[in-house]
């Protein structure tokens, strides 16, 4: 968030009672010394529920090689390759076939997160995405800190995300 810590930073600090993260934050927390737990978001009225960003793996038009490409793709995202790759790295697999078989014992934080997958649901995709964040993080901040009110900093995100996306469909 602008102007605040980092959230592994300000969890490390003891700044932040807690943070959302994910598995790739556990190994660095558990070499800060730090006696910490994994659990679920708490649920409200609607439920509970998380957002999925990440990386997306693609062949391009221009490859020359687009067959093997897509292969290797494949290979990538196969069960057995991601169940290597995720045990070794106590990471989520992207394929789901593969949650059932991940190490437990080895990585037991990865039951949490498995079962908050189960509500994730992918970030807007939109272009502006980005610019939509930095513009909501400053007023969550401000709400947080209690400079504003939830109510204004949030109106106040609204306001300025209805006219970053009214300049995204103008273009």
């Amino acid at each position: 968030m602008a102007g605040g810590i980092r959230d592994d930073l300000g969890f490390q600090t003891r700044k932040y009672a807690m943070v959302f993260n994910g598995p790739w934050a556990i190994k660095s927390l558990g070499e800060a010394g730090l006696d910490f737990g994994v659990a679920l978001i708490p649920a409200g009225p609607a439920g509970t529920s998380t957002t999925v960003g990440g990386n997306n793996l693609v062949v391009f038009r221009s490859c020359t090689h687009v067959r093997e490409a897509a292969e290797f793709l494949k290979f990538v995202a196969s069960k057995a390759s991601q169940l290597k790759w995720c045990n070794a790295l106590g990471q989520i697999p992207v394929n789901r076939l593969a949650h059932a078989d991940l190490d437990f014992e080895r990585h037991p934080y990865l039951a949490t997160f498995i079962e908050q997958m189960k509500t994730a649901v992918p970030r807007p995709q939109v272009a502006v995405y980005p610019e939509i964040e930095n513009a909501v993080n400053p007023e969550m901040q401000a709400a947080l800190e209690g400079s504003k009110t939830v109510k204004k900093a949030m109106d106040s995100a609204c306001e300025e995300v209805e006219a970053i996306l009214a300049r995204e469909r103008e273009q």
